[in-house]
């Protein structure tokens, strides 16, 4: 089982710290693509979990010009996990289409009760319901 967060206290493993350091409580790319490879998707006509495909940050900047939607106050690749999050458990069932996907994402880093990192803390706390430890070291 993993290690709370809030277990640590002063005791910090030194890649956890390292990496802290370097991206506060924001996605980089190493632990964006992390995040997506566990991601699935319910496929409605199998029944099946499917992993999603990965779309890289350029993409998801096109798709979001495309449609007109700026996202203000965004780190790292925070609204690329957003992005993720959302196709694989939203889009097609709440979010409708691309542009609805996109207008999710700006809506989520736009936020103004979730400014500062949730993203990644979601993530972290997501890895630590399924007894997943964080990759820190892979990470950096």
């Amino acid at each position: 089982m993993a290690t709370p967060l809030d277990n640590y206290e002063l005791k910090l493993p030194e890649s956890m710290r390292a990496y802290l350091r370097s991206y506060g409580y924001h996605f980089a790319k190493k632990s964006l693509e992390s995040a997506v490879k566990g991601m699935r998707r319910l496929n409605p006509a199998t029944g099946k979990l499917e992993r999603i495909e990965y779309v890289p940050k350029e993409q998801i900047e096109e798709l979001l010009q495309k449609y007109g939607i700026k996202i203000e106050d965004n780190v790292g690749y925070d609204f690329c996990y957003y992005f993720h999050q959302a196709k694989a458990d939203l889009y097609k069932s709440s979010i409708i289409d691309e542009k609805g996907l996109c207008q999710y994402v700006a809506d989520m880093i736009g936020d103004p009760d979730l400014k500062g990192g949730n993203a990644f803390r979601h993530f972290l706390v997501d890895l630590d319901a399924k007894g997943i430890g964080a990759d820190w070291d892979d990470w950096l």
